[in-house]
């Protein structure tokens, strides 16, 4: 059996079956609204996150439990940009407590919508947003704990394809005397992130992209699907109509699978991971597609992205039931941090206390730079980081 890489982020894991003895899989899955249910809440991803009161499209957190031979895994996939570890964590001892799976045998990641309210703990973080953040360690845990209960025999199989068309690298190598300055003031930048895309302003692109699209594939006793994780390297998409709450294509994804689909389980779900993407956007810096209306250009990568999913679950050849193990496991590892440098540091502090005007007249993003340069500075020199498997 070909097993292909099937990455997420936050944290980074793969996922693997070993051939052993008989034991039976079994699998539920579930999916639970995570819509803020009181407003306004704030949207992160941009450098000035601003309030809203709507929302364009349902968050959740889907969840998938698989069991075999006295051990459960769980895989939970959250419509959130960054969530801290200390929620999950707060979400994982929700499960363990009602479900007895471990805490290490659970793997949570966020899809990284841009639009979605903060799972990071801010420092002014409002009454509303602090609802919301408990609403979504509930939501998570929910979603875990349902897909433990609805658990049934299954087979699991993996597929893949791949999907350039929507993957495009960010990172350009421009032509001479085209290098802007950056947010830091320095004009010696090798590459540029997201550069214009006016005539003589390109060179070449500066990396390569992932366009695989991988599927890990639940069907039931009737041989029907049950459930499916998708992962695909591509960050969000954007452009949500009025500024509102989104799952963005991961989102529409799910919402399409069903009926790409006829003969699923009435339980079926579907959710999609966030691949290894920190380059990988969806702007074509080379023949530029036509502008769309808001959501337009969500539903038709969404829509690319099912079609993919279901040659991919088509093509399986080998499903295992009764002969795989099944584990989870995890380890800390630390990381140095990349500081600012003194000069870098030193400037920050003399933008901040410039005029507005004066600001204006710097860099874009400069001022945005500098708050972050002096926050940057306060952090411990290391970072812990789960890895799971």
């Amino acid at each position: 059996m070909k097993i292909p890489r099937l990455l997420l982020i936050l944290p980074l894991a793969c996922f693997t079956f070993l051939p052993e003895a008989k034991a039976q899989l079994h699998g539920g899955v579930s999916a639970v609204d995570i819509t803020p249910k009181v407003w306004p809440v704030r949207l992160v991803g941009s450098f000035t996150p601003h309030k809203v009161d709507s929302a364009h499209d349902p968050l959740y957190a889907r969840a998938m439990v698989i069991s075999s031979d006295k051990v459960d895994v769980a895989i939970c996939v959250v419509d959130n940009c960054l969530i801290d570890r200390k929620l999950l964590d707060q979400a994982k001892e929700i499960v363990w407590k009602k479900t007895g799976i471990p805490v290490k045998k659970q793997l949570i990641s966020t899809t990284h919508t841009h639009s979605a309210p903060p799972g990071r703990l801010y420092d002014d973080l409002s009454k509303e947003e602090l609802a919301y953040q408990e609403q979504l360690v509930e939501g998570i845990a929910e979603a875990i704990i349902n897909a433990s209960k609805a658990k049934e025999p299954v087979e699991v199989g993996f597929g893949k394809t791949e999907l350039p068309d929507e993957v495009n690298n960010r990172r350009w190598f421009l032509n001479e005397g085209m290098m802007p300055v950056n947010p830091f003031g320095d004009p010696n930048d090798q590459v540029k992130m997201n550069p214009s895309r006016s005539p003589g302003v390109l060179k070449k692109v500066a990396g390569p992209v992932d366009p695989e699209f991988a599927v890990l594939m639940l069907r039931d006793g009737k041989k029907r699907p049950l459930g499916v994780l998708a992962n695909y390297a591509l960050h969000y998409v954007g452009n949500v109509p009025g500024r509102q709450v989104s799952a963005d294509y991961f989102g529409e994804f799910a919402r399409l699978m069903p009926v790409r689909l006829p003969n699923e389980s009435e339980k079926f779900m579907a959710m999609m991971s966030n691949g290894t993407s920190g380059d990988i956007n969806n702007i074509r810096f080379t023949n530029p597609r036509p502008r769309r209306e808001p959501f337009e250009q969500i539903r038709i990568v969404a829509s690319k992205a099912a079609d993919a999913a279901y040659f991919a679950m088509r093509d399986i050849e080998n499903f295992s039931g009764d002969d795989t193990k099944l584990d989870m496991r995890e380890r800390k590892i630390k990381l140095d941090r990349r500081k600012p440098t003194d000069e870098q540091v030193e400037r920050a502090r003399a933008i901040l206390k410039m005029s507005e005007d004066e600001q204006k007249k710097l860099p874009r993003l400069a001022t945005n730079y500098a708050e972050r340069t002096l926050k940057f500075i306060e952090k411990p020199e290391q970072y812990e980081v789960k890895i799971q498997t």
